[in-house]
């Protein structure tokens, strides 16, 4: 990316993406591409779901380019299309279940790693550091795993991403109160866990 590219906003390099260049589509597909594929991964806990959304979502995202107004934040826009996704994906994946004869077998390779860990950023300077703070993890994502799914995604969407209640509120279609009564609700059930 170069320097001009990094003083655009998402909202101008859209705008131009709409107009047919290719160039601004990808400044924001490396933009966001990162923070979309840990979103889902944390909403589907698997990384290859991740992956593959994450390119049907920015794929949607160019097919509907010359659709796109400037109406809210392109990152708004961006996660309403994404949330939309893992719903329907998370629903296709427990119909799966029930009928496994429909459940393809993936072989992942052993050299793929996951997307980011829930506390990036925290180096582990000693084995038991690392061990504590994968068992760290494994609890937040349990926790995090038995919320219903509308808390999971507002608190994905405020902790994970840092959204704010009204933008959460546009990504989740409902309203600001509703917002702060799923947060407030899930972080009951994350206290209770």
């Amino acid at each position: 990316m170069n320097d001009r590219q990094r003083d655009i906003t998402d909202e101008a390099l859209m705008q131009r993406a709409g107009t047919g260049d290719p160039s601004a589509f990808e400044t924001l597909v490396r933009r966001h591409q990162r923070p979309v594929v840990n979103f889902i991964f944390r909403f589907l806990k698997d990384p290859s779901e991740a992956e593959d959304l994450a390119q049907e979502v920015f794929l949607s995202i160019w097919k509907s380019r010359g659709a796109y107004r400037p109406d809210a934040k392109f990152t708004t826009w961006l996660y309403r299309i994404t949330v939309n996704r893992c719903i329907n994906r998370s629903r296709a994946l427990k119909i799966r279940q029930w009928f496994p004869v429909f459940r393809p077998e993936r072989q992942e390779p052993e050299s793929k790693k996951e997307p980011l860990a829930l506390n990036e950023g925290i180096d582990a300077t000693t084995p038991e550091d690392s061990l504590i703070q994968s068992e760290q993890e494994k609890k937040i994502r349990r926790a995090l795993d038995a919320l219903p799914q509308n808390q999971r995604l507002a608190i994905l969407l405020k902790i994970y991403n840092g959204f704010s209640y009204r933008e959460i509120a546009a990504i989740l279609d409902c309203s600001v109160p509703a917002v702060e009564s799923l947060l407030v609700r899930a972080k009951q059930n994350l206290q209770k866990n």
